[in-house]
């Protein structure tokens, strides 16, 4: 039979693998972007895709030196807009 100690340490080794291994898939969410790259070495790149909603969604795309907008969603892909991309430089930020 089990006493109190052993459950209590079965208890504290379960809480902390669990600790464990939601630290290790936020970590991979958060940071994995580095490790965990979609074609990485081919002319198409996807550089940030951003949900806005229920199978909705915006995506920034570089191929051969030019940058697309798209809006993705369940039925169809529209093109936004599109631009050159200028070495050394960022879009504006218009958050001010």
């Amino acid at each position: 039979m089990l006493e109190g100690i052993d459950i209590a340490k079965v208890i504290v080794a379960f809480v902390i693998t669990i600790f464990l291994i939601l630290s290790l898939y936020y970590g991979v969410l958060k940071y994995g972007k580095g490790f965990i790259s979609i074609n990485q070495k081919g002319k198409i790149k996807l550089k940030e895709v951003k949900y806005i909603g229920k199978g909705k969604s915006l995506v920034l795309v570089e191929v051969n030196r030019k940058e697309f907008l798209l809006s993705v969603s369940d039925k169809e892909v529209k093109l936004i807009d599109k631009w050159d991309v200028q070495e050394g430089e960022t879009p504006p930020d218009n958050a001010s």
